[in-house]
């Protein structure tokens, strides 16, 4: 695996081409490690350069990263399927009690990248691991994609209904970065 050094740090990288990627976009794994992802048609492009020059950033991350939880795996996902899904159930029937908006299905998933997603067939769709999250922060998951049944965006008018009933969301939404999926 290529790696660079940035300061006193040895970094690994893992380089991705996609098809969909129109800049160049890093991200950062609980190792530590990087993943940069740059468009297809991108040939030229100098990695070791973008990565320096966005060591601050990086090394400021990673940092952060030693300080996050990290949520493991459930070995046991297919027992506890069930007893996930009738919590995660459990919130949302709490919650559209109030907003009332209409959705089709409400699914698991073991997303690697995301506490929850609606779709534009109107399932609601959650990690199962919303289920070991302190309430706080499952709660503003499930309050978020319920309301994405109303505005399917992050505009002012879709932060405004998830501030209705999750007040602090913004607060929330900053500590829910130290969990790591």
């Amino acid at each position: 695996m290529p790696y660079i050094y940035i300061g006193d740090s040895k970094i690994y990288y893992i380089l991705k081409k996609s098809k969909k990627a129109k800049n160049v976009r890093i991200s950062i794994f609980k190792d530590n490690s990087l993943k940069i992802t740059t468009p297809v048609y991108s040939s030229n492009l100098n990695i070791e350069e973008i990565l320096l020059s966005k060591s601050d950033w990086i090394l400021k991350s990673i940092k952060e990263n030693s300080n996050n939880f990290i949520i493991e795996d459930s070995a046991d996902f297919n027992i506890l399927k069930s007893e996930y899904l009738k919590y995660i159930e459990g919130r949302v029937i709490y919650f559209n009690s109030f907003y009332n908006f209409r959705y089709v299905s409400i699914n698991l998933r073991k997303s690697k990248t995301r506490w929850g997603s609606c779709s534009l067939n109107r399932n609601l769709n959650f990690n199962y691991k919303i289920y070991y999250l302190p309430q706080k922060f499952s709660d503003y998951v499930v309050v978020h994609e319920i309301c994405h049944l109303r505005e399917f965006n992050h505009s002012k008018d879709f932060w405004n209904l998830v501030k209705v009933k999750i007040p602090d969301y913004k607060e929330i939404k900053k500590e829910l970065k130290r969990y790591s999926l």
